[in-house]
């Protein structure tokens, strides 16, 4: 499942990315091209654009197609300029009347000037081409023009690329969990065994009763003190309120100070009574856990004795009487 989703996530985007594309090229990707030119129903009109001096770069837009970028012998140089004739013997006057280092450069620029000529000679139907697009028949042409609809057989090609990786994905996902949630499943049951098998349930709602008491004594003791420490307070102010108070106060505050000190050496014996009985229940539990583990010997002990009287007893028919007897007696003593 999870490389199915991936696989439609990336086939949506890769849908979503061709769609825009598609829109760009038909907003700005169509401008300057010679396939419009070709197919534009305006008459075709060669002329050139007028020269000016400066440098001069080919108007071209970055999308155009590869053919007619191919028919192109050499993109063109920029240069320092691009003259007429007449506009070169009036630059060679004028450059007369300049500085000596303006001088200089003259001949480069002369022989710059006959390498973009002859470059123009070379690209001048490429560029009455390209430049002849400024009639409005040719920009209606253009928008009319409709785009190229772009077959699904490149998607369907990456979706099946795309089969073999996602496919591969997919089991190494589902490997990863196995080893992520085996194992602790596997935990959960022994935990769950151990829980049923050791752990004594009476014992521990024996733990939780006890601690339950616990609280229980805890908030009277602490509802007591709560009870006293008011009771203080109370005094104190009527005690204050009253002439001669502070001799009643000093004796009132003597007897609180000696009803904390028995209070303090009740807590002490209750520590002793839960030390001593912990103490207590330790060593009852060890004797009768020593009990129990000898047990069997006892009882084993036991019933050799009375099959050994057994046989005693039968062995003996004369005194068969003062046996059973002294048989009754010795299991009487016993018990």
């Amino acid at each position: 499942m999870v490389g199915e989703e991936n696989l439609q996530e990336l086939v949506h985007g890769v849908e979503k990315r061709t769609a825009l594309l598609q829109k760009e090229e038909e907003v700005m990707g169509r401008f300057y091209t010679q396939y419009i030119q070709k197919n534009s129903p305006a008459k075709y009109k060669p002329r050139r654009s007028p020269l000016k001096p400066g440098p001069r770069y080919a108007q071209r837009s970055p999308l155009a197609s590869k053919s007619v970028a191919t028919t192109k012998t050499r993109p063109p140089v920029p240069s320092l300029g691009r003259l007429s004739k007449s506009k070169i013997a009036k630059g060679r006057g004028f450059d007369k009347g300049r500085n000596e280092e303006h001088s200089v450069f003259s001949a480069y620029r002369e022989f710059d000037l006959q390498d973009e000529d002859e470059q123009e000679d070379e690209n001048s139907g490429f560029d009455e081409d390209d430049l002849d697009w400024d009639e409005e028949t040719t920009l209606v042409a253009m928008l009319q023009e409709e785009s190229p609809t772009s077959s699904d057989s490149d998607l369907i090609a990456l979706v099946e690329q795309l089969k073999a990786p996602m496919s591969a994905q997919s089991s190494v996902l589902k490997q990863d969990l196995v080893q992520t949630l085996v194992p602790a499943t596997k935990r959960v049951k022994e935990a769950h065994k151990i829980m049923e098998e050791k752990i004594d349930v009476e014992y521990g709602k024996g733990l939780l009763a006890f601690n339950e008491a616990s609280k229980k004594v805890e908030a009277m003791c602490i509802q007591d003190e709560e009870d006293l420490q008011e009771i203080y307070v109370k005094h104190q102010v009527s005690m204050s309120a009253i002439p001669g108070g502070n001799a009643l106060t000093f004796i009132v505050q003597t007897k609180i100070k000696d009803l904390f000190t028995q209070v303090k050496a009740a807590y002490a014996r209750r520590d002793k009574i839960f030390s001593d009985f912990e103490k207590y229940l330790d060593e009852s539990v060890e004797q009768a856990c020593a009990d129990l583990h000898s047990l069997p010997a006892t009882v084993n002990q036991t019933i050799n004795a009375l099959e050994q009287k057994s046989k005693d007893l039968f062995k003996d028919t004369g005194g068969a009487a003062k046996s059973r007897e002294k048989m009754l007696k010795g299991l009487l003593e016993k018990l």
